[in-house]
């Protein structure tokens, strides 16, 4: 990962949650940071400009960027 730039996975089930896992990534560089992802296709929750339960997009090629000073959330599996 890139310098400064925070991420963590929550496994599915927790607290009653139905996804099969979410990640949390966090960019606070002035550049956009680009994150490997485990295998499988992520939705993406929260972006940039955008947050939410609704799909904004979906990665399946395993690598998520993530733009400047924002976050991105990212859902596998369920996400109602």
């Amino acid at each position: 990962m890139d310098a400064n730039v925070a991420a963590f996975t929550i496994k599915g089930g927790a607290n009653g949650e139905i996804s099969d896992g979410i990640i949390v990534i966090y960019n606070p560089n002035k550049t956009a940071a680009t994150v490997s992802l485990p295998t499988g296709g992520w939705k993406v929750c929260v972006n940039d400009s955008q947050a939410g339960t609704q799909i904004l997009d979906t990665i399946t090629d395993g690598k998520a960027t993530v733009n400047p000073i924002s976050c991105m959330v990212l859902v596998q599996g369920a996400t109602e």
